[in-house]
Formats: structure tokens, C-alpha cells, sequence
């Protein structure tokens, strides 16, 4: 009984250990990668009445693309 309470225990261990080192891990790369390359949500919605050049005119003044 002991042994398998014992097991069990490292077991739990090791797993909890393994997960937060790729946690660790992974946040690093994450702001590594973050401070590299910009991310924006840039979208817009099919709007008729506006044009593609109108379109574009607008993107490049608020430097999109």
C-alpha cells in the first residue's frame, strides 16, 4: 500500500514538474516572439460605398499592409 501511495506521489511529481518547465518554456518563447513581430487586429467589414482605392488611401494613412 505504501508503495503505491509512494508511486503515485512521484509520479504526480514528475508530472507537475515536466508541465510547469514547458509552461516556463513556452511563456519565453512566447514573449521572445512577442517582441519581435507586431500583432494588430486590423479587419474591416464590405462597406459599398466605400471604393478600393478609397480603400487602399485609407490603409496606407494608418499604415496597414
Amino acid at each position: 500500500m505504501f508503495r503505491m501511495v509512494l508511486k503515485k506521489i512521484i509520479f504526480f511529481g514528475l508530472t507537475t514538474s515536466l508541465a510547469f518547465a514547458t509552461l516556463t518554456h513556452a511563456q519565453s518563447a512566447s514573449q521572445a516572439l512577442a517582441a519581435k513581430v507586431p500583432i494588430a487586429d486590423v479587419h474591416r467589414h464590405v462597406q459599398r460605398w466605400v471604393s478600393p482605392e478609397q480603400l487602399k488611401q485609407q490603409m496606407q494613412e494608418q499604415n496597414v499592409g
